[in-house]
């Protein structure tokens, strides 16, 4: 008689006995027993940061030369061995110290300025890069072409990637495509992952003072990979770069709790704090992610059949290639002479030949003169527009002469994370001056404060009027 009742429930003298069917473990308890042990004051500052409204102090550059000492005292004080052989920082310090020395801010930004935990990253830094590519890239960046034809395809594929737009609070994203992800050995998978957050890294405005925000897309993926948390968290811990929050989104918890109760069993309290877990339907999820301040329509378009849209990515990778081949670099053109040279019919057929001058090639960071010409959804553009956001406020208080001053910061800052401006002439593309970038920086910010004021506006049907300004 029983056998018409569920599994989970049966009677017994009258009584309804229920018994849960197993269910994987609530990832969230596991992060709210370590979120428990945090204070009160911790507990808010790491709300502040995980939904992007932390404040960003700026940089005393007498205490982060005092800070550059204190890790240096560090440094010399460890000794590094690994096992039997030299530790790769010191191998590296060998081979450039010039090299070691350029890194050292980065790992003090990663570290709250902390000298001791940066130069622990740092030399955490080095053994990972070694164990990854090799020794013979110890003291040089890693390249496209230090990549096998797999890790090249798994790159395209998504499997770790680089948004080209910035959350809310300015902070880089990444993000790693699992459906994809699981199709790669943790090996390939790693160094992919290593590439990717260095070139992350370069963002001095982004990733290495405001922190990079990471998001697991999970949907569609089966199972993880055992012991492929484990190797990732060696990564956070040692890149010259600190992730604020990692957000895991997927159907359930089945694929993804494994992976997520792995890295709580083995990352630091205030590492597990930063995860956020969020399973149900997608839309759901992705509303989610929104809460948090990352613009998930705009910088990680999702198709229909719910995979990632990868044109962005490609046009990313593309431009590092690009970097890598030399083709952003400078080309001077000899001075042609017009020439007249005459047709099968005899008529003289004027040639214009390129201008002399020095022309580049488009990039995809670079930001291209005039109204309308420049693509809104290009990374460049993007960087862009999120500059003129942050400082809108500055700007509008400042009087005229720091106005131009701001423009000027805010161009010093495109320009370190690979951003130019370039205008297009009869013999190509060419960079423009730092006065006309400048001025079409504040030409931005006015054309940003007069969309503001007319998004405020309300026409006689009572419904906000809309008007179009190029930025």
């Amino acid at each position: 008689m029983f056998d018409c009742l569920p599994q989970n429930k049966r009677h017994r003298g009258g009584f309804s006995i229920s018994r849960k069917e197993p269910r994987h473990d609530d990832d969230s308890e596991h992060i709210g027993a370590k979120l428990n042990e945090l204070s009160l004051e911790e507990r808010s500052k790491l709300e502040f940061e995980l939904h992007g409204v932390a404040d960003v102090e700026e940089e005393d550059p007498a205490l982060l030369a005092a800070r550059v000492e204190e890790m240096d005292q560090e440094l010399s004080d460890r000794v590094f061995f690994s096992g039997d052989d030299t530790s790769a920082y010191e191998a590296a310090l060998v081979m450039s110290k010039e090299y070691v020395d350029d890194f050292k801010i980065l790992f003090l930004r990663a570290e709250a300025y902390n000298g001791r935990e940066a130069a622990a990253r740092m030399i955490r830094f080095f053994d990972r890069k070694r164990h990854l590519f090799g020794e013979e890239t110890l003291t040089r960046d890693i390249r496209l072409s230090d990549f096998e034809d797999e890790e090249m395809e798994a790159l395209r594929q998504g499997v770790f990637m680089m948004l080209p737009q910035r959350d809310r609070s300015g902070r880089s994203i990444v993000a790693v495509n699992g459906r994809v992800n699981i199709m790669y050995s943790t090996h390939q998978v790693m160094r992919v992952v290593f590439y990717v957050l260095m070139m992350a890294a370069q963002d001095e405005e982004g990733a290495q003072k405001r922190g990079i925000v990471a998001i697991y897309h999970g949907f569609g993926q089966p199972h993880t990979i055992q012991g492929r948390a484990f190797e990732f968290w060696k990564i956070w811990r040692a890149l010259p770069s600190r992730i604020v929050a990692c957000h895991y989104c997927g159907d359930d918890s089945k694929a993804l709790g494994p992976a997520v109760r792995q890295f709580c069993a083995i990352a630091e309290r205030l590492t597990v704090c930063r995860i956020r877990c969020h399973y149900g339907p997608q839309i759901e999820c992705m509303y989610k992610l929104m809460t948090f301040g990352i613009p998930v329509t705009d910088a990680m378009p999702i198709t229909v059949d719910g995979r990632i849209d990868l044109t962005l990515h490609h046009q990313m990778i593309r431009e590092w290639q690009a970097r890598e081949e030399g083709q952003l670099n400078c080309v001077t053109l000899e001075p042609l002479r017009v020439v007249s040279p005459v047709n099968d019919e005899g008529d003289d057929v004027q040639v214009v030949s390129p201008l002399p001058g020095t022309y580049v090639v488009a990039g995809n960071l670079d930001i291209l003169m005039g109204r309308g010409r420049h693509p809104k959804s290009s990374p460049g553009s993007i960087h862009l527009h999120d500059m003129l956001r942050q400082h809108r406020a500055e700007y509008d208080r400042a009087t005229k002469s720091e106005k131009t001053a701001l423009a000027g910061v805010v161009l010093d800052k495109l320009k370190r994370i690979g951003c130019r401006f370039i205008k297009l002439s009869p013999g190509g593309y060419q960079v423009c001056e730092d006065s006309l970038a400048r001025g079409k920086i504040s030409h931005g910010f006015r054309n940003l404060r007069l969309k503001d004021a007319a998004d405020r506006d309300v026409g006689g049907n009572g419904k906000p009027v809309k008007r179009s300004f190029d930025v």
